[in-house]
């Protein structure tokens, strides 16, 4: 099936981007280009990994931070991440 087409307002990875292997920047850049200008991506994965899965999108041009957290549960911490395209 092809990904159903955009531009998104939100886009949420939780818990895959394990899978993107060596194409987390690919990865990065196709899922801003998926979002809307104004558009929210939320991240969300087991921390301390979650440090590497997410540096990919804080290089793409056009997506901007916006928020950061590590939540450190006892049984499994982690991390979310919030990014906004500005154009």
């Amino acid at each position: 099936h092809a990904p159903p087409a955009g531009p998104f307002d939100l886009v949420l990875c939780a818990e895959v981007l394990y899978y993107a292997g060596t194409r987390t920047a690919a990865t990065a850049r196709a899922l801003a280009d998926a979002l809307a200008p104004g558009g929210r991506l939320v991240l969300v994965h087991q921390w301390p990994r979650a440090a590497e899965l997410h540096a990919p999108f804080a290089a793409v041009p056009g997506l901007v931070a916006v928020g950061e957290a590590v939540e450190h549960d006892p049984v499994r911490p982690y991390a979310l991440a919030a990014f906004e395209r500005v154009r």
